[in-house]
């Protein structure tokens, strides 16, 4: 693999030192990247291909108030400017400081030469091998594998003397399968996972896939609803986290909607529930050495033994509420900066997966889930179809359950947390165990 993201470094750093040196205040962000990839759609392969990407963009302050532009060619990097100037004159108002100069620390785990020796010879042979496993155990199956190299240079520079870079490299695998069951309803499963400094496992891929589709090819009729025990499993955290991330998200409580304002240091949920946020976290895809305004962060318990700890802030967001940034900026090229988690971890508990399940006369594991239903997700609730579930009976896990509606209110359920599993699982960014909640809502979807 030819690394044709560096063909821009010099470039980059040119053009950024230019437009820095033209501007009385702002950062500039540039990133650029080269990725390979083949795709083998329902047996059949759909296509190679590698795409290079390279982007800057600036973010400036004039009379009080901001402008951002972006481009696509660092050689227009006087177009970016004098875009900038325009926008910034119907831009919000926004008083800022920016990072100094400061060191940081590179994740040496983030960048390894290794990844970059495929070739596109090597993903299709990777591909069709991952193809043939599993076929083993789904030979009927309609089956869909990819196979990814990538790297990509991160880089930002701003008036106040910050200036930082740094690299990812990554081989990513993913595997699905599609497959109609005896009852002509359609099964269709899906796994990925990404590769930093260590070797690709296809078991990664094939174990949970195997797994999920025995499950998945037995159906169970579901004979009571109502409120009942649910295991989440990984695959389905987001749908409990998603309102408690908006809850201690620096933005929300500068627009007075955080049900987090004002209870700093009170127990909010079960004192089982712990959530970490750690921008260094080994082998995870959200972590960095700064962000995306150059703030270093640290690890912070953000919920500790059920107790609300802190908020989270960019460097805009803390000026307005008199407060520091913790570090967590996040934007897009053609986006301002927002506060946004890094990587989240979710406490241990002391029970197996297998205890969990044995422990249930009645109710369900949840996997996977469609849609946010009508929620009012800043409140907590959740309505939403169980794409993905399987009957647990008699502490037995059965077979898949169809055509169900799971609701509740994640600030309700994890105020008392029946089980909490003894082992961490990878969905991207977040680490978490699996969870066993009771009172959850159940019902059929006709």
């Amino acid at each position: 693999m030819i690394n044709r993201a560096y063909e821009y470094e010099e470039l980059l750093r040119e053009s950024s030192k230019k437009i820095i040196t033209s501007i009385d205040k702002g950062d500039v962000v540039a990133t650029a990247s080269y990725s390979q990839s083949v795709h083998f759609e329902h047996d059949k392969l759909q296509n190679i291909e590698d795409v290079s990407y390279f982007a800057i963009a600036t973010r400036l302050f004039e009379n009080g108030k901001v402008g951002n532009s972006h481009i696509n060619d660092p050689k227009d990097h006087k177009d970016l400017i004098k875009n900038a100037k325009e926008s910034a004159k119907f831009g919000q108002e926004i008083d800022i400081e920016l990072p100094s100069a400061q060191e940081y620390r590179l994740l040496d785990w983030q960048y390894s030469p290794k990844n970059l020796n495929y070739s596109k010879k090597d993903l299709k042979e990777l591909a069709e091998t991952l193809l043939a496993e599993i076929k083993k155990f789904a030979p009927d199956a309609k089956v869909s594998t990819s196979t990814y190299n990538s790297c990509s240079l991160n880089y930002l520079e701003n008036t106040s003397g910050f200036k930082g870079e740094y690299d990812i490299s990554t081989v990513s695998l993913q595997g699905g399968l599609f497959e109609l069951g005896k009852d002509d309803s359609f099964i269709e499963i899906y796994e990925s996972y990404s590769f930093y400094d260590t070797d690709y496992d296809i078991k990664l891929i094939t174990d949970p896939l195997k797994e999920r589709l025995m499950r998945s090819r037995q159906q169970s009729p579901l004979t009571k609803t109502g409120k009942m025990p649910v295991i989440f499993a990984p695959s389905v955290m987001d749908l409990l986290l998603t309102p408690i991330e908006i809850a201690l998200n620096g933005k929300t409580l500068s627009k007075e909607m955080s049900l987090f304002a004002n209870r700093q240091g009170e127990e909010m949920f079960d004192p089982k529930f712990s959530l970490r946020d750690d921008p260094f976290y080994k082998h995870s895809s959200g972590s960095c050495p700064f962000d995306d305004e150059g703030t270093i962060g640290k690890p912070m318990d953000l919920i500790k033994d059920g107790i609300f700890n802190e908020f989270i802030f960019d460097c805009s967001i803390a000026k307005k509420m008199n407060a520091k940034s913790t570090g967590h900026a996040s934007r897009g090229i053609q986006s301002l900066p927002a506060p946004a988690l890094s990587n989240r971890i979710i406490g241990l508990g002391s029970n197996s997966l297998e205890e969990m399940i044995a422990s249930i006369d009645y109710g369900l594991m949840l996997v996977g889930v469609l849609g946010e239903g009508q929620s009012n997700v800043i409140a907590g609730d959740f309505s939403v179809l169980g794409e993905t579930a399987y009957l647990i009976e008699n502490g037995q896990l059965k077979g898949r359950v169809k055509d169900l509606m799971i609701s509740g209110n994640s600030f309700e359920l994890l105020k008392k947390i029946e089980m909490i599993e003894n082992k961490l699982h990878k969905e991207y960014s977040l680490h978490t165990p699996h969870y066993l909640l009771d009172g959850v809502s159940v019902s059929k979807n006709i």
